[in-house]
């Protein structure tokens, strides 16, 4: 809300912060940085 008081183009805000590093693997994160909050953000933009 505080952010559009500052622009008159239509905005959201994605809170793409978590997970930056891990020392365990999963199905497809491998040990190290994960680059969690991008995979998730071009997993978005390329189904939308």
């Amino acid at each position: 809300i505080f952010l559009k008081e500052f622009t008159n183009y239509p905005w959201a805000h994605l809170d793409i912060a978590g997970m930056a590093l891990t020392d365990k693997e999963s199905n497809y994160i491998t040990s190290g940085g994960t680059g969690f909050g991008v995979r998730l953000l071009v997993d978005f933009l390329r189904n939308w």
